[in-house]
């Protein structure tokens, strides 16, 4: 049974506008799922995890690196519904250019890449220097919550299509399947094919 048939008949926290929102359609289409038959609460962005728990709402759209490990520290016990594993892929965490900066100034690209790498996997390989280095900057950041975010940041940092493990790099089926989902739920218009909204050009060798 797929994951997001569990969500029939309960009852879930949103926030309007929020980017996930949308992508909900996708999720009823690809499993074949009555929109009617969840309910969606709107609520404020802070309201959504007392709503949880106070246990007003089965659940809610939120983020793997804070709302989740958030509720995990207030002691509740999850289940995690990936947007991926219920067929609707997107692309996480990018950086972004513009052709003109990329065609006038392509060193400074290439170096602001590198510097974006070199950081990840040092959060990678020393996550306790990483949340020392954020508490000095925020000292009232509790160390336990800063490091159970980091690790869960961390996580999705490889495109699961990619069986080398490289970071950074770009599949070609996750971008034109994320350009597919954005046209047909996030009133994306364009004739660009996938290929002209990233590169792999700049990053490191």
């Amino acid at each position: 049974m797929s994951p997001a048939l569990t969500l029939v008949g309960k009852t879930i926290a949103v926030t309007p506008g929020e980017a996930g929102l949308p992508l909900l359609q996708a999720i009823w289409a690809a499993n074949r799922i009555a929109p009617d038959s969840v309910h969606l609460l709107n609520v404020d962005g802070a309201a959504k995890l007392v709503a949880v728990l106070d246990k007003r709402v089965d659940g809610l759209i939120g983020g793997l690196d804070s709302q989740v490990v958030i509720l995990s520290h207030k002691g509740l016990q999850q289940v995690v519904l990936l947007y991926a594993d219920m067929g609707v892929n997107t692309q996480g965490v990018s950086l972004f250019t513009t052709n003109a900066l990329l065609q006038k100034n392509p060193d400074q690209v290439r170096r602001f890449v590198r510097a974006s790498v070199r950081s990840t996997q040092a959060a990678e390989q020393h996550p306790k220097a990483i949340v020392d280095a954020g508490l000095r900057a925020k000292p009232e950041e509790d160390r336990a919550l800063f490091a159970d975010q980091l690790k869960a940041g961390t996580s999705v940092f490889y495109a699961p299509s990619d069986s080398k493990h490289r970071l950074g790099f770009m599949m070609p089926a996750d971008w034109e399947g994320a350009l597919d989902l954005m046209k047909r739920y996030q009133d994306l218009v364009t004739t660009m094919p996938a290929s002209e909204f990233y590169t792999d050009a700049v990053l490191p060798t």
